[in-house]
C-alpha cells in the first residue's frame, strides 16, 4: 500500500484492512473501508 494516495474528507479517514493492495496510482478518500484481501487497481477512485 506504500505510496497509495490516501485522504481524509469532511472528518473521515479510510480504514483500509493490513493485507488489502491500493495500488499507488489508485485514490481513496473519506468514509470508506477497504477490507481483508481486496485490491484496487491503477486508476481507481473510491469516494465515501
Amino acid at each position: 500500500m506504500t505510496g497509495a494516495n490516501i485522504f481524509a474528507f469532511d472528518g473521515f479517514r479510510p480504514v483500509i484492512h493490513e493485507s488489502a493492495f491500493i495500488h499507488p496510482n489508485a485514490t481513496v478518500t473519506g468514509n470508506v473501508i477497504i477490507g481483508r484481501d481486496v485490491y484496487v487497481g491503477p486508476g481507481a477512485a473510491i469516494r465515501g
